[in-house]
């Protein structure tokens, strides 16, 4: 990698963080209450398109709530993603049941990957500028603090803080005008090839692919990695 890297910036969920259990195994099951079986990749996949349009709508201020209770007809939309990548065919009804009993078994706890911290640290010693850019609401930027990792990043960049959404370049200019690097000083780290991979490169910077579950194969247009140790190899 270029030694002109000053900034490397990350991803959010998937990236950094993840839900408690992990979200696929909840949708596995409540689709499986239902009489579909759904693998852990179709509900990868899925639970990803999913939140493309669940932080799209909440970034425009679409979906407001204090429960997820309460716009279970909105979430209705990860069944009906995770189905569109299963080859599966349900219905509305069906979507509602199947969100229903993952509203039961889904607690909303985040935690970090492991592997997190210990780069953090490294990265922090060598003194590069950490930042993070994520499609979601401002309220990310408290439980992103609250998980201890506000003593390394200069940036928090959101698309409601933005007024933008990955891949467009907006977001991550403003995330770089805010750190005061320039596109080409950042190196941008994500899961999502589309939104993270080509919203980097359109900005300017260099990308690497998170690709923790060996999803991504076809993908041969940027480094791809499994692990953020891994990273180390890169820069």
């Amino acid at each position: 990698m270029n030694n002109v890297i000053k900034g490397i910036f990350f991803d959010w969920f998937n990236t950094l963080a993840h839900y408690d259990p992990p979200r696929e195994e909840v949708y596995r099951s409540a689709f499986k209450e239902q009489g579909f079986d759904v693998s852990f990749e179709q509900a990868y996949r899925g639970l990803l398109e999913g939140d493309r349009q669940f932080f799209s709508l909440r970034a425009r201020g679409l979906v407001k709530f204090t429960h997820l209770y309460e716009i279970e007809d909105v979430l209705t939309l990860y069944p009906s993603a995770i189905s569109s990548a299963a080859g599966v065919l349900t219905s509305s009804d069906i979507n509602l049941k199947i969100i229903r009993q993952a509203l039961i078994q889904f607690n909303s706890r985040t935690i970090l990957f492991e592997d997190v911290v210990p780069l953090l640290d490294e990265l922090k010693k060598r003194n590069y500028i950490l930042g993070i850019i994520t499609n979601a609401d401002q309220g990310v930027v408290k439980l992103i603090n609250e998980l201890g990792l506000d003593p390394y990043l200069k940036v928090i960049v959101t698309s409601e803080g933005a007024r933008a959404e990955k891949p467009d370049a907006a977001i991550f200019n403003a995330a770089y005008n805010q750190a005061g690097l320039k596109p080409e000083e950042v190196l941008y780290i994500g899961d999502q090839y589309k939104s993270d991979v080509l919203g980097a490169k359109r900005a300017g910077s260099s990308a690497v692919l998170l690709d923790r579950y060996n999803l991504t194969t076809e993908v041969t247009d940027c480094p791809r990695i499994s692990r953020l140790d891994q990273l180390m190899n890169i820069i």
